[in-house]
């Protein structure tokens, strides 16, 4: 077998790899994980409406008392293999920047990177957070559909929890 593009025997391939791509933990299961930072709302995760494998972590939640309200994490960061022209990190630079490309607000003092987009119609607040921290990218959304929560307040609320989560997940994503 030989190296993808390369000339060479796999074992050869895989040292090659292994030296410059070594193998990182796997990200947490989102829904085994208690949400930090929740500000005192009781979540159920819907282990149903999940992602989980090494490198790709989310879930969804229902909150307690706003039926209608869902609250979705998920973190990423790229597979440990590079393409021939980009790096890890500029791939994360690049899942960031497309996932985040309708999020007009800049979000200071969060991680690299990140982009906020937050809507009212004055019942159903609505936020969607993203942050890069060098490999890792953690995604925060509310939808909160009937709730009572003002935006300042959900917009606190998620980047808190980003926060939270940010601190919580291996660092820089390694």
């Amino acid at each position: 077998m030989q190296c993808p593009g390369r000339s060479g025997s796999s074992t050869l391939c895989f040292e090659r790899v292994a030296k410059t791509d070594p193998v990182r933990p796997p990200l947490e299961d989102m829904c085994a994980l208690p949400p930090p930072g929740t500000g005192g709302l009781t979540l159920t995760a819907r282990p149903e409406m999940r992602d989980f494998d090494r490198n790709v972590t989310s879930c969804r939640f229902d909150i307690a008392g706003q039926p209608h309200t869902l609250l979705m994490l998920r973190a990423s960061r790229p597979g440990p293999r590079s393409t021939e022209t980009q790096t890890q990190a500029e791939m994360a630079r690049r899942m960031f920047r497309q996932a985040s490309e309708d999020m007009p607000d800049t979000v200071p003092g969060l991680g690299e990177e990140a982009r906020m987009r937050a809507e009212s119609d004055g019942r159903h607040p609505r936020v969607a957070l993203n942050v890069r921290d060098n490999l890792l990218f953690v995604q925060v959304e509310y939808d909160g559909e009937g709730s009572a929560r003002d935006l300042e307040t959900v917009k606190r609320s998620v980047r808190d929890l980003a926060a939270a989560l940010l601190r919580r997940l291996p660092a820089k994503g390694a």
